[in-house]
């Protein structure tokens, strides 16, 4: 029995039937922006760190964004007591990495009891990331990193997080 070629029209229609019958990925249909980017995202996220109470769920969250923006580096949680005033500890390529995160609403006195306390604890520190549940303008966020680093005689890099730029992570 003889089989039919397989042209190039056959080719082409194969594919085309491949593409329609594959589903298009998850986007936003007024913009065609992906998901992940999409600003009702930021939204959603920013509303629930706002109004979230759970001290652990928020500093695994802190961690996985910190890692995420540290480029995959492993950031592990710290006990729930005894924390020396750190929430997570880079390993391996990230080790030095410490992150802080609060979802007190007294931020200014958080941050500076923290940076008191971890300076005091940890001596190996290279880079230190605050994570609030709070959203903070460009402008405060520059104030807690200015006077941070001035409370640590900038020996370190200190960068904060408000919920704002952690929903975009």
């Amino acid at each position: 029995m003889c089989r039919p070629s397989l042209g190039p029209r056959s080719d082409v229609q194969r594919a085309l039937r491949l593409r329609l019958e594959t589903p298009a990925p998850l986007a936003c249909r007024t913009t065609r922006m992906p998901i992940e980017n999409s600003p009702f995202k930021v939204a959603v996220i920013e509303q629930v760190l706002a109004n979230e109470n759970n001290d652990a769920r928020f500093e695994r969250f802190a961690n996985s964004v910190v890692s995420a923006i540290e480029g995959g580096a492993k950031v592990l949680p710290t006990s729930a007591s005894w924390d020396l005033g750190r929430d997570g500890v880079g390993v391996g390529k990230a080790t030095g990495l410490y992150v802080c995160s609060s979802l007190r609403d007294d931020i200014d006195n958080k941050t500076l009891e923290d940076i008191e306390r971890i300076s005091t604890t940890t001596h190996n520190i290279s880079r230190l990331y605050f994570c609030l549940s709070n959203r903070i303008s460009e402008h405060r966020r520059a104030q807690f990193e200015a006077q941070l680093g001035a409370e640590t005689d900038s020996k370190f890099p200190i960068t904060c997080l408000g919920g704002n730029h952690l929903g975009k992570h």
